[in-house]
């Protein structure tokens, strides 16, 4: 096996793995599959002696890259203020506001982007599972590689649903036996039962798509005598990716649910559009539905009622939750409709228009697609779609011309997972989730991969440089995430000795300026700049930027409070 081959299978190993933590969510498991898809994109990079054997970016892969990536960068270029009024009046709004507050940050440029960090991290994130999405596909073209991917991501999925199982029973709601998940309902080791869900209903999709190719291929080679070739492991695909049908219905996500009749709905729609098999589309298709029919018939009474109150789901408490912040999304999307707020920065811009649930803060409004207009605008909204349909038309079309059942069974299988995730992404967010984007990455690849099945591919550049970016973005921001310290600051600002006093506050202003400099829309660094103010004589200055702290996040319990404390002083 080439150095590119073992770098390849580490990779995929590293998303077969990545549910196993948390879903990777936690900073340190994110941090690590994302070092770890780079560092094996880099080795078979740099370490490959036939390095024309190493799938490398086809140009329109390189201009879909390019075009991806370039939204977040260009939300993170610098911009005079009055541009910025223009193109993102939002943003505007939070880097230049009006008295003290304005003053403090100053009339410097300042980018689209309200968080520039989150939306650098977002960057080498998106970056990553793209680049690795793009590299895969064609590395894949081979039968003995596209097998062994189909059969990683089967014995992953088959583990994890299986420890499911076994969990659910042994431990309850505990995450591996000891970790209490108090107001989301946990699955396996995922935090959220609808996270786990998609993940191994997309697998399941996979292998049912396999299974399809089989029976398709077995059927071309043998005519009527297909049965005693392929029956077997036709039968074997559809157990497996049944089995996990059933497990990943079982948790009761009812988005995961919708998203799987979906997904079944785009197989029997792909298998349809294939020459000569619309007569054998149509049966999948109701053998397909009949069996997760039964899975329904045959699941635990808690998990029936789920589904069959899923016309009144938004009568229930998580419903109303989403809905309200879905309203308050799209007051944050109407602040900068054109270029949104920043990629990464849903949590930071939403606050400010919240209108319930102040005591929460919202990472994501359960809505993938909404998030995207929020952080892209509409014109990110419009790049994202336009090449999403861009992909898939070329996906489905070399699907269809590819002279390998078993290739288009897979191809299809995959582009069924995709569009089972974009189904899901309307009531949830599992692109948001390292190990199931990794996971939408993988399918990305094997959807495409017939795109260049009997290619040899050529070298790239500019695959190098776009590693090399990644790599240097994914080495500095550690470092930009280094925090002052507010509060031994704090402590000097109050001192009995006039001169140290004087000193520690102008120091703990310093600080702070820089602080919200780099988030402008946190809260705390402004209130302490407040406090500051107070310390330093200008009550006046004081309330002006306590207000502005107010303005940032109005239904925090207990903020208006400290606000008007402040002002009493």
């Amino acid at each position: 096996m080439t150095v590119a081959g073992v770098a390849t299978a580490l990779a995929l190993a590293a998303v077969c793995l990545a549910p196993w933590a948390f879903g990777s969510v936690p900073p340190p498991f994110e941090r690590g599959l994302l070092w770890a898809l780079l560092l094996t994109l880099a080795g078979a990079t740099l370490f490959e002696r036939d390095r024309a054997r190493w799938p490398v970016l086809a140009p329109k892969a390189a201009r879909l890259l390019g075009l991806v990536v370039l939204l977040p960068a260009l939300q993170l270029l610098p911009l005079p203020p009055a541009l910025l009024a223009l193109v993102a009046p939002g943003s505007a709004a939070v880097w230049h506001p009006t008295g003290v507050a304005g003053e403090l940050l100053g009339p410097a440029w300042r980018p689209i982007s309200i968080h520039p960090e989150a939306t650098a991290r977002t960057t080498l994130y998106l970056g990553t599972l793209l680049l690795f999405g793009v590299r895969l596909g064609p590395w894949l073209a081979e039968r003995h590689r596209y097998r062994f991917a189909v059969l990683a991501l089967a014995a992953a999925g088959l583990g994890l649903a299986g420890y499911a199982v076994f969990a659910r029973q042994a431990f309850g709601e505990l995450l591996y036996g000891r970790i209490a998940v108090p107001t989301i309902a946990p699955f396996g080791p995922y935090v959220s039962k609808n996270h786990f869900a998609g993940w191994t209903l997309c697998v399941a999709l996979l292998l049912l798509g396999t299974a399809i190719g089989i029976a398709a291929r077995a059927r071309a080679r043998h005519g009527s005598r297909w049965t005693e070739q392929g029956a077997a492991p036709a039968a074997l695909a559809l157990a497996c990716g049944l089995a996990l049908a059933v497990v990943g219905l079982a948790t009761g996500s009812r988005g995961g649910g919708v998203a799987f009749v979906a997904g079944l709905l785009v197989l029997g729609a792909l298998r349809w559009s294939v020459s000569g098999a619309r007569r054998g589309a149509i049966a999948v298709l109701a053998l397909l539905l009949l069996a997760a029919g039964l899975a329904f018939a045959t699941a635990a009474p808690a998990v029936r009622s789920r589904f069959e109150g899923l016309g009144t789901a938004h009568q229930e408490a998580s419903g109303s939750f989403r809905l309200g912040v879905w309203r308050d999304t799209l007051d944050l999307v109407a602040a900068s409709p054109l270029t949104g707020s920043g990629l990464g920065t849903f949590a930071d811009a939403l606050p400010r228009f919240k209108t319930a649930h102040g005591e929460l803060r919202v990472e994501h409004p359960e809505n993938e697609w909404l998030e995207l207009l929020a952080e892209g605008g509409v014109v990110g909204f419009a790049a994202v779609v336009w090449l999403l349909a861009l992909a898939l038309r070329a996906s489905v079309a070399a699907a269809r011309a590819c002279p390998d059942p078993w290739l288009r069974g897979v191809a299809h299988g995959a582009l069924a997972a995709l569009g089972a995730l974009a189904v899901h992404g309307l009531i949830d967010f599992n692109l948001r989730i390292p190990a199931n984007a990794a996971l939408a990455a993988v399918m990305a690849a094997l959807a495409l991969a017939p795109l260049t099945a009997g290619e040899r591919p050529r070298t790239s550049a500019l695959s190098a440089v776009a590693l090399a970016v990644l790599l240097a973005l994914a080495s500095l921001l550690p470092l930009a995430s280094a925090r002052p310290g507010w509060v031994e600051e704090r402590r000097g600002a109050v001192a009995r000795d006039p001169v140290v006093r004087d000193v520690k506050q102008r120091r703990l202003q310093a600080e702070l300026r820089q602080a919200v400099a780099r988030r402008p829309t946190a809260v705390e660094p402004w209130l302490l700049l407040a406090w500051v103010e107070t310390l330093r004589g200008g009550p006046e200055r004081s309330s002006s930027v306590a207000a502005h702290a107010l303005s940032l996040d109005p239904r925090r319990p207990g903020l208006a409070e400290a606000v008007r404390r402040l002002e009493s002083r």
